[in-house]
């Protein structure tokens, strides 16, 4: 079984909310340092006011397109470029739902212009679990093995009852090998078992909850 300590260093916290300011956003990075929670995210608005190099020791990740990714392609590029400014040293960008339902053509164009714009990034790519097909997911995956983008996000965000086990893992050894696996956890679930069989990165807004709860 993994260690505590372990758990935390695979663990993310996900800053999100808007209106946060610079004080409340560091206090709550500082509560989860205390914590050994070593990697967070947050919108580029809270990536510039944290300053990520006052905070040794934490990799910083960026959102784009969140949180339903339907941006326009001009406007992720810009907002990946700002994680890069404001010292993130990667990104979760949100790929356009409808083109996920598509012919692979499109969905590699995006992937490929963004993996262009920010190549100092390790870029993950979101998609919600539920969001496709298995026809859907199967093009996706064909995509994915093509690009071998650094890592692959997947959110269970919008999903209701708590995410399969089996399944996340399924998609998880379906990626390229060189593709890092990342999950966003809405709340409590099977984060410590996701983790102990390949997962290689729970995100989640309460990880101080996962790190308690001894799933």
């Amino acid at each position: 079984m993994i260690s505590t300590r372990k758990f935390a260093s695979r663990l993310e916290g996900f800053l999100w909310v808007p209106e946060s300011g610079l004080l409340d956003a560091a206090q709550t990075v500082n509560a989860w340092k205390r914590l050994g929670i070593k990697r967070i995210c947050a919108p580029p608005n809270l990536l510039e006011t944290l300053n990520p190099s006052e905070h040794r020791g934490i990799r910083f990740t960026g959102t784009v397109g969140y949180p339903t990714g339907c941006h326009t392609l001009g406007t992720k590029r810009m907002e990946a470029l700002e994680c890069v400014r404001f010292g993130a040293k990667s990104a979760d960008i949100v790929l356009t739902p409808e083109l996920l339902r598509g012919p692979a053509g499109p969905i590699e164009r995006e992937m490929s212009a963004l993996l262009s714009t920010v190549p100092e990034l390790d870029v993950f790519f979101a998609v919600e679990e539920h969001w496709m097909t298995r026809e859907e997911w199967d093009v996706f995956l064909r995509v994915l093995r093509d690009l071998e983008p650094p890592g692959l996000m997947i959110g269970t965000a919008f999903s209701k009852g708590r995410p399969e086990v089996d399944r996340i893992l399924g998609l998880q050894r379906r990626a390229p090998k060189k593709t890092r696996v990342k999950m966003f956890m809405n709340g409590r679930g099977e984060a410590r078992t996701l983790v102990e069989r390949g997962v290689d990165i729970i995100q989640s807004g309460d990880p101080g909850s996962l790190l308690s709860d001894g799933v």
